[in-house]
């Protein structure tokens, strides 16, 4: 038998497997990389939002402008806190689909890391579970309504007798009760014990004032026979009979509990939301149609500096600054055309009461017709702080010499920013258009921006260079010129980017590398100098150590002793000779190709040196002493020149009346 195994499925398999089980669970797949914010969704994902993957520009942006509007800061929460706390991503959010539809998803996460315990990124899954939710509301809804008839009718109807013992009950009165005998076993006794003890006196005048002929109503807690305690309303009214003479009371109670409960949360609710409002560093400001404020919370005297009796006495025209008073107006006019609009993101001047002028953006939303407000609501907050960060960042680009600059393919519009102005020499209320910028760059480098133009506008790439302009004044200046696109339904609608002065920096590295050019041709002559010089110098040297070896062979038996000592410190100072040219030569190519590491002993390059430095050495008088030299792996005529330059120095630079 052969034992059968299944091939491995290959990469396009694998996928169109993964779109198949996508399809069929409606899910899909996302990952966040968490260094570079690059985001991924699989088809799946584009399938629920009926996207197409070629025409959605996917980024951070965009990813979160498909949530939800009232889930955005909870899904943004729920993703930091899952990062911080290091623990899986889980949350049930609303995604706005192409057509408008919103879908329910339920969300998970995991956090990836590196092989150091480093947070990589963050995989997950959309499902799509819109029906089940869409189900479970209809069923609540259905539910609601079921519960809003039940109590809109009596949940109980009970009928007492004058001495105020039960004579009748319905099934529902039962059940409030939680009786566990049947009604007839309640019957003729009194149901007083039922009644919370605090509130006997209550039902008591309840049911005299119905003997009373007068119909009434009152609130009082019931504990059933099972010790449940509830919240009820009950309404009593007489019973007469054929005589108009009181024989009983009726009375219709109904289950208040929960809403009891729900009054009091509501009332813990708007005690907290006004904390909220109050202790806020936010201010929240009503503000009627002829400008003065209706109310402020607590915290405008943290914004502004004025009590909120003090801020109710002025009105917009007396704080907002001159210059900002025409925007301001026309902002409130805005928010009268469209009430119960949200107006945010409008940011003006405003007198603080020290005298100094805040930055705040509003957010303006017209409730006029809501009685309870009658007033348009300005949430805003201070920016000043921000404010003064973004001048510092305007004057950083302004001393760094970088401008902005942007193209508009749609409407073909370019835009520079005053530092780009102030680069090309033109005035900061200067139009420019694509051609007359083109004219500003030298033939060569406008070629080669209209290529990366092109690229960018066809290709989606990003261009970085470096390019020579002629100023509008005439001047000659290096710039770098950095662009980026931006693209819509898959067609590049905009690029932008910067523009940066770099002349001096460019022409230091110019004269640089010309300088770098130069020594390199220097030193090429330098080392071929010395290999002629030492290459020349040998010959003499050879011819000297030659003949005087022959002198001493043929005429030895005719010298004396000091005569052979002569010839011997002779050779030996040629030989010497020969050994410092080579030196010499070793040193000329120190860092090149033929400079090569080699073991040598310290004593050997000591003993040479010293050799070298005789004469020197002799007649400073000094006394030179090592011991224990290691054997070195290095470059012999590098550690050779050190010792020589070391000692020599050391010898030149020593006191006179001291012996070294």
């Amino acid at each position: 038998m052969t034992k059968q195994t299944s091939e491995p499925l290959s990469s396009s398999d694998a996928q169109l497997l993964l779109q198949h089980i996508e399809e069929l669970a409606h899910i899909g797949t996302w990952e966040v990389h968490l260094k570079t914010q690059e985001i991924y969704w699989s088809q799946g994902v584009f399938n629920i939002l009926g996207y197409d993957p070629q025409s959605f520009v996917l980024n951070i942006n965009t990813a979160n402008s498909v949530i939800h509007p009232e889930d955005q800061e909870r899904a943004n929460t729920f993703f930091t806190e899952a990062l911080s706390k290091d623990q899986p991503y889980e949350i049930q959010k609303r995604l706005i689909a192409k057509d408008g539809s919103t879908k329910h998803i339920l969300s998970k996460g995991i956090i990836t890391k590196d092989a150091s315990g480093h947070p990589l990124k963050v995989l997950g899954i959309f499902q799509d579970i819109t029906e089940s939710v869409e189900a479970q509301i209809a069923s609540n809804q259905q539910e609601n309504r079921l519960n809003a008839i039940i109590r809109s009718e009596p949940d109980c109807v009970k009928v007492m007798s004058v001495e105020s013992t039960l004579l009748d009950m319905n099934p529902a009165g039962l059940k409030m009760i939680e009786a566990t005998v049947p009604l007839s076993a309640l019957l003729h006794k009194s149901l007083n014990h039922l009644i919370h003890p605090d509130d006997q006196e209550i039902c008591k005048a309840l049911h005299e004032q119905a003997l009373a002929g007068q119909e009434g109503k009152a609130c009082f807690r019931l504990i059933g026979m099972q010790g449940t305690e509830r919240y009820v309303e009950c309404k009593s009214v007489p019973l007469r009979n054929e005589k108009n003479e009181i024989y009983a009371v009726l009375s219709l109670t109904r289950d208040i509990t929960e809403k009891t409960q729900l009054e009091k949360e509501i009332a813990h609710s708007e005690k907290r939301f006004r904390a909220l409002v109050e202790n806020s560093t936010d201010a929240v400001a009503i503000i009627q149609t002829d400008g003065f404020p209706s109310y402020a919370s607590p915290s405008i005297t943290h914004v502004l500096g004025y009590t909120e009796e003090e801020i109710l006495q002025v009105t917009l025209s007396d704080i907002v600054h001159p210059y900002d008073i025409e925007a301001v107006g026309a902002k409130m006019d805005e928010a009268i055309q469209t009430p119960g609009v949200p107006i945010p993101g409008h940011t003006s001047r405003v007198l603080h009461k020290d005298g100094s002028w805040r930055w705040l953006e509003a957010t303006l939303t017209n409730l006029i017709d809501d009685p309870a407000v009658n007033g348009i609501v300005d949430n805003f907050r201070d920016l000043t702080k921000a404010k003064e960060l973004q001048t510092l960042l305007d004057n950083a680009s302004q001393l760094a010499g970088v401008g902005g600059w942007e193209l508009d393919l749609t409407s073909q519009t370019y835009q520079w920013s005053p530092v780009t102005c102030d680069i090309y020499e033109v005035k900061h209320d200067f139009k420019p258009t694509f051609e007359r910028a083109l004219d500003f760059y030298k033939e060569d480098h406008r070629a080669q921006l209209r290529q990366y133009i092109d690229l960018i506008t066809h290709e989606n790439q990003t261009f970085d260079f470096e390019s020579l302009i002629s100023t509008a004044r005439g001047n000659s200046r290096w710039i770098r010129t950095i662009g980026r696109g931006e693209s819509l339904n898959g067609k590049c609608v905009r690029i932008f980017g910067s523009i940066q002065d770099i002349h001096d920096r460019k022409i230091l590295k110019l004269a640089l590398e010309q300088k770098i050019q130069e020594l390199a041709v220097s030193n090429q002559e330098l080392e071929q100098f010395a290999y002629i010089a030492s290459h020349d110098l040998q010959e003499p040297l050879r011819m000297i150590d030659s003949f005087l070896s022959l002198l001493e062979k043929r005429y030895a038996h005719q010298l004396d002793y000091k005569a052979k000592q002569y010839i011997h410190f002779a050779t030996d100072g040629a030989r010497r000779m020969r050994q410092v040219i080579l030196a010499l030569l070793d040193f000329s190519r120190v860092g090149k190709a033929q400079d090569k590491l080699s073991l040598f002993p310290l004593s050997e390059v000591v003993k040479e040196t010293l050799y070298f430095k005789g004469q020197l050495i002799q007649e400073k008088q000094a006394v030179i002493e090592y011991t224990d030299l290691p054997t070195l792996r290095s470059y012999r005529a590098s550690i050779q020149q050190i010792l020589q330059n070391l000692i020599e120095n050391a010898l030149k630079y020593s006191k006179a009346e001291q012996q070294p």
